[in-house]
């Protein structure tokens, strides 16, 4: 859990940094972002699994997306909540930071709507990048570590 919480740590501060090189790129850099990256480090690394939250979480920007380019009020607001809400249920997914990425246009305001969407979709296919060369690390360790058995432990004194 050390090497996924070190390589979830260091990519939510590359992102941080990145989003602040540029005034499109401020959007890569989301709260909820910290969510989905401890969701995935403190579940099983099945990529189909993974893959879904992460589609499901661009589909839910896309909603807030919608619904805000329709309307910026909190009508729109309160329906897109509610249609997220309802495809989480529906998908069973156990992953309440797909609720939050589709509020991210009502926050944000971006001068280009696609920019959300997109935003969210970039910057959790580098959170799934990083993740499974994390967890590619956290195999090949578990293969090289070869337990020396009881019994059998170095000397460390003078006599060897």
């Amino acid at each position: 859990m050390l090497i996924r919480s070190v390589g979830l740590g260091l990519f939510i501060m590359f992102v941080y940094w990145l989003s602040s090189q540029g005034p499109g790129m401020h959007m890569l850099f989301f709260p909820t972002l910290g969510a989905f990256g401890f969701l995935f480090i403190t579940r099983s690394p099945r990529l189909p699994e993974l893959l879904g939250i992460a589609c499901c979480a661009v589909l839910s920007s896309i909603i807030g997306t919608l619904a805000y380019a329709v309307d910026s009020g909190m009508v729109s607001l309160f329906v897109s909540t509610l249609i997220v809400i309802w495809l989480v249920r529906t998908l069973k997914l156990n992953a309440p930071p797909i609720i939050a990425v589709s509020l991210i246009p009502f926050f944000a305001h971006p001068a280009d709507l696609w920019m959300a969407p997109l935003s969210v979709a970039v910057s959790l296919g580098g959170l799934l990048a990083v993740l499974g060369l994390v967890y590619a690390v956290e195999r090949l360790a578990a293969r090289t570590r070869t337990p020396i058995p009881l019994g059998q432990g170095v000397r460390m004194d003078a006599d060897q």
